[in-house]
């Protein structure tokens, strides 16, 4: 799982892109145990602020599960379907080329974004 920042004014600019290139954070997810994502990852905060969970994310044989931990807003983009997470997502196995994408906050302003990429270590 990788997160950069994403502009919504540059997605629609002629030839700029609304991803940064550099992440701001980025971790690989283990298929053996739940990964839980903290505020700091989808939103920048005060060192002294409190870091909640956010949002965890299960590897099931079938795929992705994505779950809604608070009430920050996310959406989730899969082959061009966008879905707020109420409460749980489940989505197939982010082939490359055809990643899902987490959107943290309104999609009408600037915020982190995160791509699920599926590696095989093999």
């Amino acid at each position: 799982m990788q997160v950069n920042r994403w502009d919504p004014e540059l997605d629609d600019a002629a030839g700029a892109s609304a991803v940064s290139t550099r992440a701001v954070w980025h971790k690989m997810l283990d298929v053996t145990k739940d990964s839980v994502v903290l505020r700091h990852v989808v939103r920048a905060r005060l060192a002294d602020a409190e870091d909640e969970p956010v949002l965890r994310v299960r590897v099931l044989r079938s795929g992705i599960a994505i779950e809604a931990l608070s009430n920050h807003e996310v959406h989730v983009v899969l082959g061009g379907r966008l879905q707020r997470v109420g409460s749980e997502v489940k989505l197939p196995p982010p082939k490359a080329g055809n990643e899902a994408y987490l959107h943290f906050g309104p999609l009408d302003r600037p915020h982190r974004m995160a791509a699920l990429r599926l590696w095989d270590g093999t």
